[in-house]
């Protein structure tokens, strides 16, 4: 384990954020130039972009690395863990968010209230990342508050609209529940258990003999019983298939990503969704996974949330084909992609966690680019039905192009990366001699095609639409968003073989090497230990 000033990093990976979002109201009591803000702003995004590149580089070449505030060893304190799972997240993180804060900064041009977007999206960013690198349970329940406040302020912060408000609201009273039932999940899984720390319940739910109170009695003890620790799990990964907006969970998206400012739509549809991913990933491999006496349990998890991600991945097929509402076909679309990624993490194979997480890093690269883009003609033209904006693409080509490339790769035609990470995810089945399951990755990407091409014929169909009469030039920044977009969609197609190799490593380490996770928090504890105390 790494003992440089790469820790320092990982210490401050959301402290860091968290100080920059709070401290900006504050500054504008005394310095109120825009431009000075706009620079605050996207200074911030790229120090938490270096940081989050830093941290993966160090990891890649290290191993897993921890950090603990304080000073004080695991379990007993609050540790940041970083392994190849969460620092390659982290990096996409960092990479969209600063890529879309270039955009905010032309989107919000026009807002008096542009400090509180700002605010509320550097705070969302030190959320995502905290979830991704606490080795706390609880800390994890904190970090989806932390994400939660800021995207129920995001997605309400049209204010004089109605329906942004309800999908606020409604977002809200959800996100309360669910984390509220993880809450007591977590408060019941440390009186079994006696630890929040996330290595160090793996390890005791492998060392400990619990088999004998699974079924039998609810009374306690410090070994409890596992119907306790059962529920604990059950309550996470239904907290985490409620953060993805899965079917039947899905309820909650489509009027919260539609409602929203583009900008956000596309920090919430390619990352939010993300944070209930990584949860289910590191409950059911790192925590309760191989080796552990919930197995069995854990085997039956995923393969309910495969054929949930079948359901989902048929359920926003036939959505994205229905709707007139552009932001919501994308936000249907955001409930295809997430099962495509749950297929694949639930398959429970190493080539199955590699697809699901290629097309997570497609799915958060792609969908950024089509809000953004999509953005661009909604504000200009203030209508978001695809009928008002026919031909809206005639006045701005980049757009229509950029939409063309986001769309394309969503779909999954080659050279785009979607394709290979569908491709990927094809031959995980076939691998597992699912032959249906690899048939409707296929028909769900034909079926969804006519979704995608149902906008691009309307946005370059004529008549021309008449509300705008002389089409402004595209923003500097707006061009700036568009083309690194594209240029990293066709890096991700281009260099589709060494990601595929890298994903298969974080997949083989994830499925297989629970142990190495514990391993690296546990030296900590050995480090930080004063040699005249004696332990076994």
């Amino acid at each position: 384990m790494a003992y440089s000033s790469i820790n320092y990093t990982l210490g401050l990976i959301t402290i860091l954020p968290m100080a920059l979002a709070f401290f900006l109201p504050l500054f504008n009591k005394f310095v109120k130039n825009r431009i000075i803000h706009n620079i605050y702003f996207i200074a911030s995004t790229i120090l938490i972009l270096a940081m989050t590149i830093h941290i993966f580089i160090a990891t890649s070449m290290e191993g897993s690395i921890v950090y603990c505030f304080g000073g004080w060893p695991p379990p007993l304190g609050i540790i940041y863990v970083s392994d190849p799972l969460s620092s390659a997240l982290a990096l996409v993180v960092g990479v969209v968010m600063f890529i879309v804060s270039i955009y905010t900064i032309w989107y919000s041009r026009h807002m008096e209230n542009y400090i509180l977007l700002y605010t509320l999206f550097i705070a969302l960013e030190a959320g995502l990342l905290g979830v991704l690198f606490t080795g706390d349970i609880f800390n994890i329940y904190v970090m989806l508050e932390v994400i939660g406040l800021s995207s129920y302020g995001l997605v309400a912060f049209y204010s004089f609209r109605a329906k942004a408000i309800v999908a606020s609201i409604r977002y809200a009273l959800v996100g309360a529940l669910f984390t509220t039932l993880f809450f007591l999940s977590i408060v019941v899984g440390y009186g079994i258990a006696g630890t929040l720390n996330i290595a160090d319940l793996a390890l005791k739910i492998r060392d400990l003999d619990l088999h004998s109170s699974l079924f039998g009695t609810m009374s306690g003890g410090y070994y409890g019983p596992t119907a306790y620790l059962l529920f604990m799990f059950l309550a996470g990964i239904w907290t985490a298939l409620l953060l993805s907006a899965i079917y039947p969970n899905h309820f909650w998206l489509p009027d919260a990503h539609s409602e929203a400012p583009s900008p956000v739509s596309a920090v919430l549809s390619g990352l939010a969704v993300n944070t209930g991913v990584y949860l289910a990933i590191r409950l059911t491999y790192t925590v309760f996974g191989k080796d552990s006496i919930f197995y069995p349990q854990t085997m039956i998890i995923n393969q309910i949330m495969m054929y949930l991600g079948l359901l989902s991945a048929l359920y926003g097929t036939i959505m994205i084909g229905f709707e007139d509402d552009v932001k919501r076909i994308l936000a249907y679309s955001t409930i295809l992609n997430i099962g495509y990624i749950y297929m694949g993490v639930g398959l429970g194979t190493t080539t199955g966690l590699a697809a699901g997480l290629y097309h997570l890093v497609n799915h958060a690269i792609g969908k950024a680019l089509a809000f953004t883009a999509i953005g661009v003609l909604v504000r200009e033209f203030r209508t978001r039905n695809i009928i008002a904006l026919e031909g809206a693409g005639r006045y701005y080509p980049m757009i229509l192009f950029s939409l063309t490339i986001a769309f394309l790769h969503l779909i999954g035609l080659p050279p785009f990366g979607g394709f290979f990470s569908k491709l990927l995810l094809y031959q995980a089945f076939v691998e597992k001699q699912m032959y249906i399951m690899a048939l409707m990755v296929i028909v769900t990407s034909v079926l969804s095609s006519y979704g995608y091409l149902r906008i691009l014929e309307h946005l370059w169909h004529p008549p021309v639409p008449k509300q705008l009469i002389h089409p402004r030039s595209l923003a500097i920044a707006v061009n700036i968003t568009m083309i690194i977009f594209i240029a990293a969609i066709l890096s991700i197609g281009f260099l589709s073989p060494f990601i595929t190799e890298y994903l298969r490593n974080v997949g083989v380490y994830t499925t297989n090497g629970y142990m190495e996770y514990i391993d690296t928090v546990y030296k900590a504890l050995h480090s930080l230990r004063p040699d005249n105390i004696i332990t076994p």
